[in-house]
């Protein structure tokens, strides 16, 4: 299989991940009937991992390498948000013991870690294939 879709395919299972984390790893109940911010976190992960599952179809479909390049940076940059909606941005729940804390974010964390580094190498790698022709090719 090539290396290409390869990739493409681990990127469509690291969207899925994205998915199945909150329902493998617990996330907090709520409090009188009102949900914690760990429940709002899952919800906005499952939106990084449809953006993310969408990315790999996107680079499944197309064979530019330009294109694929900025395919990879996007899922990059949406790995990034993986990782900023659980510590930063929405957070979890503040009790150091809670599930949420204890497994959830540390799984998304290590998930959006891969991401980021295997889509930023594949632009790294593609960028460089793709500059193997050279400048002086352009003006021959």
């Amino acid at each position: 299989m090539k290396t290409g879709k390869l990739f493409g395919f681990w990127v469509i299972a690291a969207g899925l991940l994205y998915f199945l984390i909150p329902l493998v790893f617990p996330i907090c109940e709520s409090t009188g009937g009102m949900p914690m911010r760990c429940f709002w976190s899952a919800r906005a992960e499952m939106g990084v991992g449809a953006a993310v599952i969408f990315g790999g179809i996107f680079y499944l479909g197309t064979k530019n390498t330009q294109r694929r390049v900025g395919l990879c940076l996007m899922i990059g940059v949406l790995a990034c948000l993986g990782a900023a909606i659980p510590l930063f941005l929405i957070g979890v729940c503040d009790h150091h013991g809670a599930p949420c804390r204890t497994g959830t974010l540390p799984a998304w964390v290590i998930a959006s870690g891969f991401l980021l580094i295997s889509a930023w190498g594949n632009a790294w790698r593609l960028s460089r294939r793709d500059d193997s022709s050279g400048p002086e090719a352009e003006h021959a």
